[in-house]
């Protein structure tokens, strides 16, 4: 038996064909997703990169565990059971590199200037198509592919950073003219644009601090208040131009996706399973908020909607392909999170002995046993507590608050509550209209804190 699962810090879902999006190109995800189970309700833990005791590694939720040693990680449990376990990674930093029996970091380097094979996902590839050709046939074995994703700042060779530089303005049909007299004022227009983004793209690649800044989410925070005392953060004035950084700073996240999903294809040319004896798994720790639900709240509400727990920063691509073609271009919309990824390898190799996971199998999914009654768990760094079934979203309290509360007692019910999964941006709070739904997830919440209190 074999697996491989390939991960990264970060990956948003909504930047992936194979998940609705309509501009950037991933042909190796849309070739893996035709033939693989690919889960549309996968939501990330809490919203920030994968450190040594992300769930996927051991199997349990980070908040709840906390302080807890008692039960052994998941990959502990397959080395025990006979599993050559192998990590090739970007970086080992912030990574149990201990709990595997193999684990390499590759270097690499990103830019306009840098090639696409030596990008640090691409190096990564590389390594473990070398890995994984070396296998035995009969070796029980788990390679585990991990990478950061897209970067910050998110700058890709120079191929890639002018694939969707057309996207800034529609091409209009006598844009080519040699003369510009005989071009329309609209061409002429989308000329000075597209000059004006290659004289950007190349600014960006030559200016370490304005990178930084443009290419990250600071760029695409919401206007706040800035201490008086402080230096103005905006890079510039002219709202034009701003303009021109936002969607250029998109344009270039979107080509970094485009990059990893060219040696995604690499790397499933070589590992595509071929047997019912192997398993492919990936997925992603989070997603990115590039401020998407500002273009759908009014600015007087922006504020009273802040909050870390947001949709493009949970939803995270599962993808879980069986070489017996069991998973053939299957979605499914069961509530699925990462220690699931743990339970599902412990299942493979069936190494369940002594397992005490907060994840299901996802096998069960694709055999179409799961749980309808299932609900996912989201924390933030700041403490923010949210819990989602299937069809609501509960948020806007701090775990403090919600521990060892009797919601079932209190007149007055905190947090907010959403309609799922058609208000991706939590734009209507329902809670004052169902508040017997309300009550019954807060209390539903309390009783799992208490319950982890004393486990």
């Amino acid at each position: 038996m074999k697996a491989i699962v390939i991960t990264f810090d970060r990956l948003p879902a909504e930047f992936l064909s194979c998940y609705g999006n309509e501009w950037i190109e991933t042909p190796a995800l849309d070739r893996l997703a035709a033939r693989a189970a690919v889960f549309e309700q996968h939501f990330a833990e809490i919203p920030s990169p994968a450190g040594p005791n992300h769930p996927w590694w051991t199997g349990r939720f980070e908040f709840f565990s906390s302080g807890m040693t008692s039960n052994p990680a998941a990959l502990t449990q397959l080395r025990a059971a006979g599993v050559k376990c192998h990590l090739i990674a970007e970086s080992l930093e912030g990574l149990p590199a201990e709990l595997f029996d193999h684990a390499e970091a590759v270097s690499g380097a990103d830019g306009l200037d840098a090639a696409s094979e030596d990008v640090p996902f691409a190096r990564a590839v590389q390594r473990a198509c070398e890995v994984w050709q070396k296998l035995k046939a009969d070796e029980n074995a788990l390679v585990w592919v991990h990478s950061r994703g897209i970067p910050t700042p998110w700058m890709p060779p120079q191929f890639f950073a002018e694939l969707y530089l057309e996207e800034l303005i529609p091409l209009e049909e006598d844009e080519d003219s040699e003369e510009p007299d005989e071009q329309t004022p609209a061409a002429r227009r989308a000329r000075q644009i597209r000059q004006a983004a290659r004289d950007m793209l190349e600014q960006l690649g030559s200016d370490e601090e304005l990178r930084d800044i443009v290419l990250s989410a600071d760029l695409f925070a919401p206007d706040v208040e800035e201490d008086e005392e402080a230096e103005p953060a905006a890079i510039t004035d002219d709202p034009e131009v701003l303009d021109l950084l936002h969607r250029m700073s998109r344009l270039l996240f979107g080509s970094y996706v485009t990059l990893i999903d060219h040696w995604l294809g690499r790397l499933l040319d070589a590992c595509w399973p071929k047997s019912s004896e192997t398993l492919l798994m990936l997925s992603a720790a989070c997603g990115q908020s590039l401020n998407e639900r500002a273009d759908f709240l009014p600015p007087d509400l922006i504020e009273d909607h802040t909050s870390e727990l947001v949709h493009a920063g949970l939803r995270t691509p599962l993808l879980v392909l069986r070489g017996d073609s069991a998973t053939l271009g299957t979605r499914h919309h069961d509530l699925v999170q990462t220690p699931d990824l743990a339970a599902t390898l412990l299942d493979w190799f069936q190494a369940t002995g002594g397992s005490n996971s907060d994840g299901a199998s996802l096998l069960r999914c694709l055999d179409a046993n799961s749980d309808p009654e299932r609900v996912a768990w989201h924390f933030s760094p700041l403490g923010e507590i949210g819990l989602r079934t299937s069809d609501r979203l509960l948020r806007g309290l701090s775990s403090e608050e919600a521990d060892g509360n009797d919601f079932a007692e209190r007149p007055d019910l905190p947090g907010l509550m959403f309609v799922k999964p058609e208000d991706i941006w939590d734009l209507c709070n329902v809670a004052a209209q169902e508040p017997a739904e309300h009550r019954r997830l807060l209390v539903r919440l309390a009783e799992r804190l208490r319950a982890n209190a004393v486990r």
